[in-house]
């Protein structure tokens, strides 16, 4: 989309096994210590390299937990600045209490790699074979494309090499059998991952990016893109998947979080309610979502006014779409 519009890959300091990991890319293309630089890919923010420190950040900030082991495997001299793993608990320094505290627990190495490896395999979700067939998610698809939205939540077929997979050599020679199947006379499909719909990059979503407020116009008028001197007034955000969308609700039990009451008050029936979409749970629902998209990326491709030209039985048919994947 141009310079200062399109997604872009952000590195970070980090591990890929939770200690070690080879070095993918540091400033002098030089490996110097444990906290190299790798492809941010996991976190709202893509500030997380891998499932461990993805852990590990999760038990710190969100539960006060500590991973002592690995920090002073890291960090012996204690004086990490942006760390992966944590010495001391997350406290407020007014915490007093916190702070003298050791934390609601004390991660191993181990306690790390064995949740991301929990975390690892759980599995994709596949979509349904009705629910790609109906009409209205064909439909869907198409118009998902024309509106643009498939720039950033790519949807094309990402074929599988099984030697570049973690699985056993048992799965591994099981799907090289697929793949001889579908180069030779039988019309079978390679196996392919698909419509995972994101591009893995961090944008510019304007307003939901915006952090601080500098009581002037920080954005140039006609790109929508952020005034250089701004640059530090928005956080960019990772283009989350949208493979699995239409189970969230029942993973994360939102389909329980609405009570609607009949006649009768002693009787209720559950609605499904809110999805608590974007990185802030801000949207009830996917098409909710799409239209409170904003930045530089959606400005150029006009989703916003194509969104709004949809009829309500083109909506409809976008909303199947979203739901199937």
């Amino acid at each position: 989309l141009g310079n200062k519009i399109a997604g872009e890959i952000i590195w970070q300091a980090g591990s890929r096994d939770g200690i070690g990991g080879t070095v993918q890319k540091c400033e002098d293309g030089k490996p110097k210590d444990l906290t190299q630089c790798f492809i941010g890919r996991f976190g709202w923010i893509g500030d997380r390299v891998s499932l461990e420190d993805q852990v590990a950040n999760a038990a710190f900030v969100e539960m006060n937990m500590t991973t002592t082991a690995g920090y002073k495997k890291l960090y012996p001299k204690g004086d990490a600045k942006f760390p992966i793993r944590y010495g001391q608990p997350n406290c407020g320094p007014a915490n007093k209490p916190c702070i003298n505290s050791k934390g609601n627990a004390d991660l191993t190495e181990r306690d790390v790699e064995r949740m991301a490896d929990y975390a690892r395999w759980l599995g994709n979700p596949t979509r349904s074979e009705l629910k790609v067939a109906l009409p209205e998610v064909i439909a869907g698809e198409k118009i998902f494309r024309e509106t643009g939205c498939n720039t950033c939540h790519v949807i094309r077929k990402i074929e599988i090499d099984p030697d570049d997979t973690m699985l056993t050599v048992d799965f591994r020679d099981r799907l090289k059998t697929r793949v001889k199947a579908a180069t030779g006379t039988a019309p079978k499909a390679a196996p392919f991952l698909s419509y995972i719909g994101t591009d893995l990059l961090m944008h510019d979503m304007g307003y939901l990016s915006q952090v601080a407020d500098s009581g002037l116009p920080i954005r140039d008028g006609r790109t929508g893109v952020v005034l250089r001197q701004y640059e530090n007034y928005v956080q960019k955000i990772r283009t989350p998947a949208l493979k699995g969308l239409g189970l969230n609700r029942f993973v994360t039990d939102s389909f329980k979080n609405t009570k609607t009451y009949d006649a009768d008050p002693n009787k209720f029936k559950l609605d499904a309610a809110c999805d608590f979409l974007l990185h802030d749970g801000r949207a009830c629902d996917a098409i909710e979502a799409a239209f409170l998209h904003d930045g530089p990326a959606i400005k150029k491709l006009g989703v916003i006014p194509k969104l709004n030209a949809l009829s309500a039985e083109d909506t409809r048919r976008l909303r199947a779409f979203l739901y199937s994947l």
